[in-house]
């Protein structure tokens, strides 16, 4: 009888993560890396594809959650939504812009955003209050540089938009006015809309909402800003529900 000999591979060959004990972080490995990048690379030089190709190289990226974290859902929501409406596997169609969009961030990043902190995260050093009315965006913040307030009128365009839209709008807003100092920090967010808080997190099928999270963790990744948002009550968010029906 033949006996089966399994090799004990390394746990980080395994699953395609490397561990580095001495800095407290994960990355992917260069071989994952490559392989990845070799099937974004396929497709953003060949354009008209199919299902199954698209389905492959999304389910690489996904695949890296471990390290890359939410990033794998939010920057390939879009391609997903393409695989989701193509009528075969094999049948081909064109990427369009927006999927080759997604597709070009991770051949920018996938090496940039490499890594990823195992060991205990220190708590918020700011805190933001975010709301947005029909008229206006507001959000607040109490933190050791002092107080900061941002504020501004919605365009009529956007008055139109949903309420969603327009508490996301309030997020975005608030991280390109506050970038400087917001560099570098973990920031606890709260906000009163249960939607907006979950499309940061994971993204959106509609489309213009799932572009207003995608600017809004472009911001992050820029400025390495690490964005924790959670829902709160209304009846919790007075400030900047009060700021935000202010009129210019």
């Amino acid at each position: 009888m033949t006996r089966m000999r399994l090799a004990a591979h390394p746990i980080s060959y395994l699953v395609g993560v490397k561990p580095e004990w001495g800095t407290g972080t994960i990355s992917v490995t260069i071989k994952r890396i490559e392989k990845v990048d070799k099937a974004l690379q396929n497709l953003v030089s060949h354009p008209k594809t199919s299902a199954r190709k698209l389905s492959s190289a999304v389910g690489m990226i996904i695949s890296i959650v471990p390290v890359m974290g939410s990033l794998t859902r939010i920057m390939t929501h879009h391609c997903q939504k393409l695989i989701a409406c193509s009528p075969s596997w094999d049948s081909l169609f064109d990427l369009d812009r927006y999927c080759i969009l997604e597709l070009e961030f991770w051949q920018s990043n996938l090496k940039t955003v490499n890594c990823r902190s195992f060991t205990p995260k220190p708590a918020a050093t700011k805190t933001f209050f975010s709301d947005a009315s029909q008229l206006a965006i507001a959000s607040a913040t109490h933190s050791g540089d002092g107080k900061l307030i941002a504020h501004r009128m919605f365009a009529e365009l956007e008055r139109a938009e949903s309420p969603t839209f327009r508490e996301l709008a309030a997020i975005k807003f608030t991280l390109e006015a506050f970038e400087p100092a917001l560099q570098h920090s973990k920031v606890k967010w709260f906000t009163d809309s249960q939607a907006a808080a979950k499309i940061i997190q994971v993204g959106s099928m509609t489309f213009n909402l799932h572009q207003m999270a995608f600017a809004v963790f472009s911001i992050c990744l820029k400025a390495r800003i690490e964005l924790d948002i959670q829902w709160i009550p209304r009846s919790l968010n007075e400030k900047a529900n009060y700021l935000s029906n202010m009129i210019d």
